[in-house]
């Protein structure tokens, strides 16, 4: 394993870990020695978009996982980002459903 393929085990591991705030950190803090291994670097960034949904912060997670869809060269990697994208607006939609909460008893046995 390389550096960058390294670390994208790393943030995988961190991310079913439910460490979702330390990893947005650690993969914005590693973007500059991502940026050389483009196949590497699409995949962290589909990871934040992940992270991102996780904490609820679905535009962000959503311009980031287009803007690995607009800029990776590697057709994988952009269908990885668009199936991630399609989950994420699943996800969203999913959050902002409204909760019924009104139950209906029938005392009379009906």
């Amino acid at each position: 394993l390389h550096g960058a393929e390294a670390k994208y085990h790393i943030y995988r591991f961190m991310l079913e870990r439910g460490e979702y705030e330390k990893l947005e950190k650690r993969i914005l803090s590693d973007v500059n020695s991502l940026s050389a291994y483009g196949t590497w670097m699409g995949k962290s960034f589909i990871i934040l978009g992940e992270v991102y949904a996780k904490l609820d912060n679905f535009d962000q997670s959503k311009a980031t996982l287009q803007s690995v869809i607009d800029n990776a060269e590697e057709g994988e990697i952009v269908e990885e980002a668009r199936l991630k994208l399609e989950e994420v607006n699943a996800w969203e939609r999913l959050k902002n459903q409204p909760v019924n909460n009104a139950f209906q008893f029938d005392l009379n046995g009906n």
